[in-house]
């Protein structure tokens, strides 16, 4: 209960609204000496109701306008869903539609009974083509191309910090012999088709999608020969090596599978035939960090290890056949379990010791895993 300053005897019953500077509290003895009409002069218990019906209002409207806004965002949503829907859709049918006309014109190459000096410059080239099996790749392509062109969206990586979190994409193959790239309505890369004899490799890292390209020649086969490197941002890597008619053969320097600026390492060794074979070294700042050793059939030899699938340079784990040790380290947040005697991490938070600490362990009679 308050007191009034001027009346000490007397309680705050009423409060003053005109437009004019004063305390606005007033006793009953203020009140009725209070120089304002009466219109301009409540009671405490009335002030409140007018507030609280004043605040009632307010949050009806934010209510409704809050409510608008969700349904503008939803109708956005939706409509810039159905848009990249028809752009997908458009994107099918006109590979389709370039499939069609394909075959039509190898139909109508192929059997047309017109002599050989009629044809057109182009109808020659066709036939040399076909001579050169371009035919034959073009109906392996053209039916691997119906069986994926469905499978369009694709889950893969992309840079979130010095990690690589899961993202999604789509890839689709255009009617210029093309496969594109698209995250949200953007085209982040396009390859031309040039290998016709397997099934195109869509690349599911997308700062490899960014930044990656490899560099080398074909052979009348349409397959892979000689010398092939990489770039990144257009700067060559140290790494490549040679193909012969679509094979790997000898000194292979390649990239980890999930390479790029946070994970520069590779794997060095040799091919025969495109299969590993004898000694092959992870290599890490131009330093082998461990090897494994593969038969003549390309089957790896005792122990061995892989690199965790996101290892980047502040963390990366390995796993052996055999004996497996770790090093340890320390874990904010995370869930663990068991599958198939590996103990599994999935991080949301980690912070890794400054200085590492190798040991055997075993835990729950099972091995462990090595982690730097």
């Amino acid at each position: 209960m308050r007191i009034c300053t001027n009346h000490p005897q007397e309680t705050i019953k009423n409060v003053c609204i005109a437009n004019h500077q004063c305390k606005r509290f007033l006793c009953q003895k203020c009140f009725n000496s209070h120089g304002v009409g009466d219109l301009n002069k409540l009671k405490i218990e009335d002030f409140n109701k007018i507030i609280q019906n004043q605040f009632e209002v307010f949050k009806q409207q934010a209510r409704s306008q809050q409510k608008e806004r969700q349904k503008n965002e939803i109708k956005e949503f939706i409509k810039e869903t159905k848009n990249k829907l028809a752009r997908i859709e458009k994107e099918i049918s006109q590979q389709i539609e370039m499939i069609d006309k394909e075959e039509q014109y190898y139909f109508d190459l192929i059997t047309s009974n017109s002599p050989i000096v009629n044809y057109l410059d182009q109808n020659i080239n066709s036939l040399i083509e076909i001579i050169r099996k371009k035919l034959e790749n073009w109906i392996l392509y053209k039916n691997g191309l119906k069986t994926t062109q469905k499978k369009t969206q694709l889950k893969g990586l992309k840079r979130y910090c010095a990690k690589l979190q899961e993202t999604q994409f789509s890839a689709m193959y255009t009617k210029n012999m093309e496969m594109n790239y698209v995250q949200d309505g953007e085209i982040l890369r396009f390859d031309a088709i040039e290998d016709y004899n397997n099934k195109p490799q869509i690349m599911k890292n997308l700062q490899q999608i960014k930044h990656l390209n490899w560099h080398g020649s074909f052979n009348l086969n349409y397959k892979k020969q000689g010398m092939w490197y990489p770039t990144w941002k257009g700067v060559k890597l140290d790494a490549g090596g040679s193909y012969s008619n679509g094979l790997k053969q000898e000194n292979w320097k390649e990239l980890v599978q999930n390479y790029w600026e946070k994970a520069e390492v590779f794997q060095q060794g040799n091919y025969q035939n495109n299969q590993k074979n004898a000694v092959w070294q992870i290599i890490r700042n131009n330093k082998p960090i461990h090897e494994s050793t593969y038969s003549e059939n390309g089957i790896k030899i005792g122990r061995g290890f892989e690199l965790h699938d996101n290892y980047h340079e502040y963390f990366f784990i390995y796993l052996k056949q055999r004996e497996l040790s770790y090093f340890k380290w320390r874990i904010q947040t995370g869930e663990k379990n068991w599958q198939n005697g590996i103990l599994c991490q999935r991080k949301k938070n980690y912070a890794v010791e400054c200085t590492m600490i190798k040991e055997q362990s075993v835990v729950n009679g099972k091995n462990c895993i090595i982690i730097f």
